[in-house]
This record gives structure tokens, sequence and C-alpha cells, in this order.
């Protein structure tokens, strides 16, 4: 069973994704008409602008999100561990 969570106009904190499998892996794409966006991951800032699409270890790796200049969309699709 996969899950998806829709994330409109929301910077990310800083977490980790506790319920998911630790070695699954979590596609996050990113979309809309913003100027800048920040993907930081493992002590890495990385561009994050419309359009990209990064898989990453959301149950073990801590992650966050900003982004400036306009409307954003994102979709996260996860596997808890417990289903």
């Amino acid at each position: 069973f996969h899950g998806r969570s829709l994330i409109y106009n929301r910077e990310t904190p800083t977490h980790n994704d506790r319920r998911d499998m630790k070695f699954a892996w979590t596609p996050l794409l990113t979309l809309g008409r913003y100027t800048t966006g920040k993907l930081r991951v493992l002590d890495l800032e990385i561009d994050y602008k419309p359009g990209a699409l990064v898989l990453i270890r959301g149950g073990t790796l801590k992650h966050s999100v900003t982004f400036e200049g306009g409307q954003r969309v994102a979709i996260a699709h996860f596997m808890h561990h417990n289903v």
C-alpha cells in the first residue's frame, strides 16, 4: 500500500519520516511557479526547482524544503512500515 501526500505552498521543516520503511525510496516531485527552492539532506543544500524529481530514504535521512517567489505543489509517495 502506497500513500501520497500533497503539499501546497508550505515549507517542510527538518524531519525524518519515522513511520516509513527504513530502506524504501520516497519519490518527491515539486511543481509550480516559484523562483527558488532548496532541499536540504545530508548537510547538503540542493536546488529544488519546479519539475524536480528526487528519491530519498525519507525514513532514514533527515530532510527539509524551503522555497520563495510563487506557488509550489509537492507530491510525496511513501510506504509506512506497519502496512
